[in-house]
């Protein structure tokens, strides 16, 4: 809106409003502790006599472009808009159980490579897309069906889509704040690195099955040395990345291996590739933290890059369970730390 039904703060008020998923909300301390009711409870003790009206609109699972039309439901225009999103993106869009396959692609060489060019094209991943939505599905896959090395949950022009999406959303609802001078804040959301194993791990196309069977049998069989044998799994760890680079699992277990034997900088690598490379993400991935920076960037916002304010009260320098209840939701230290910043 450019208009509201409501008049400004009164002089002395600060209106705060706040957009994102379950960790803006401030999960599970919600209602009473969020970064966003830090950041007003400070202002107020920082400024005797300002009262910040601080306006929650954030929701649990929810995306950035469910937070985009809730903005339509402003009827005070805020000073302030703090933009905290970026796990939900996949979650809130797929079923848990969906596997989207590999048959997107031509098999033809020549027709798949003009393939994965088109996926620069927006016109091309919106006609994806549509036809996508009117695409009868198959009969529901059994329950449990998920090996270690999985299926898609979603196609490549799947996944173009949501990062072309929410980085026009998120450069409309900046450019928004710009027109109607609110001060917009963007949060890169940060998650649990060490302590939260890849959902799925994906290969760009399917082994034959044997090769399958062959290649999950080794990496289990390594995964119950790990502690016993160290380096010798990590040396095999490695080659078979070096075949497969996309196994999220065995960037995983590299990483385990290498905090343990204290080079963390590498361990902090293989982590962010087990992250980034998850079949099915929950949370924010590199590209899509990458869109916060060129966003603020372009626009001269208060950009605060949540991984590395943590990162700050980590002694490893690692993302895990003492900063985290689970895979994204931060403790009480990590809200009170990112609110500080």
């Amino acid at each position: 809106p450019t208009s509201f039904s409501q008049k400004g703060a009164s002089p002395g008020e600060l209106s705060l409003v706040v957009i994102g998923g379950s960790s803006a909300l401030g999960y599970p301390y919600d209602p009473h502790v969020s970064v966003g009711r830090i950041v007003g409870r400070q202002l107020e003790l920082a400024q005797p006599g300002r009262t910040v009206e601080v306006n929650n609109l954030s929701l649990l699972a929810k995306n950035l472009e469910d937070m985009h039309k809730r903005l339509t439901e402003l009827q005070q225009k805020p000073d302030v808009l703090i933009i905290y999103s970026g796990h939900n993106e996949f979650l809130s869009r797929f079923d848990t159980s969906r596997m989207a396959g590999y048959d997107e692609a031509p098999e033809n060489i020549l027709l798949g490579r003009v393939y994965q060019l088109s996926l620069h094209s927006p016109l091309c991943v919106w006609l994806y897309e549509l036809v996508g939505k009117h695409r009868l599905g198959g009969p529901p896959g059994r329950l449990n069906k998920h090996q270690l090395l999985d299926q898609p949950m979603f196609t490549p022009s799947e996944y173009r889509e949501r990062v072309v999406d929410f980085r026009r959303r998120l450069e409309a609802i900046v450019s928004y704040c710009d027109r109607m001078k609110i001060l917009p804040i963007l949060i890169i959301p940060p998650a649990n690195e060490s302590g939260f194993e890849p959902n799925r791990t994906v290969l760009p196309h399917p082994l034959p099955p044997e090769e399958t069977q062959a290649l999950t049998a080794r990496i289990l069989d390594l995964r119950s040395r790990e502690l016993a044998e160290p380096d010798e799994c990590l040396k095999a760890y490695q080659g078979l990345v070096d075949a497969h680079p996309e196994l999220a699992e065995v960037h995983f277990r590299m990483g385990r291996i290498l905090e343990r034997n204290q080079r963390y900088d590498q361990a902090l690598a293989h982590y962010i590739k087990a992250r980034d490379l998850d079949g099915f993400p929950v949370r924010c991935r590199t590209e899509f933290a990458q869109i916060y920076r060129d966003v603020a960037a372009r626009h001269g916002a208060i950009l605060i890059d949540g991984p590395e304010v943590l990162r700050t009260i980590s002694p490893r320098g690692i993302l895990d369970d003492t900063l985290f209840h689970d895979a994204h939701h931060p403790n009480l230290t990590s809200h009170v730390r990112m609110a500080q910043e």
